[in-house]
């Protein structure tokens, strides 16, 4: 296993992502937004997180469950007959 598979949690043979939680830079990236943005969302309770020391990390189930919604972001709306 290579040093950067090896800080990934990765192995090479499989590239399969075993992380629970994800750095804030990589969360950003995710979302396309700035990491200061995810900052000042964690900060404020919006986005869940796990501290390590001095590191913040956001679970990884979150951030999927995210980016799965119809609209993220937004409140799911209820549908209007016409």
């Amino acid at each position: 296993m290579s040093d950067q598979s090896a800080k990934n949690g990765r192995s090479e043979g499989t590239k399969q992502d075993r992380r629970q939680a994800l750095p804030i830079p990589e969360v950003a990236e995710m979302l396309g937004v700035s990491p200061m943005t995810v900052r000042r969302a964690v900060d404020s309770g919006e986005f869940p997180h796990v501290s390590v020391r001095s590191k913040r990390l956001v679970p990884k189930a979150f951030v999927e469950a995210l980016l799965a919604a119809p609209r993220w972001g937004a409140e799911p709306q209820a549908e209007v007959a016409v």
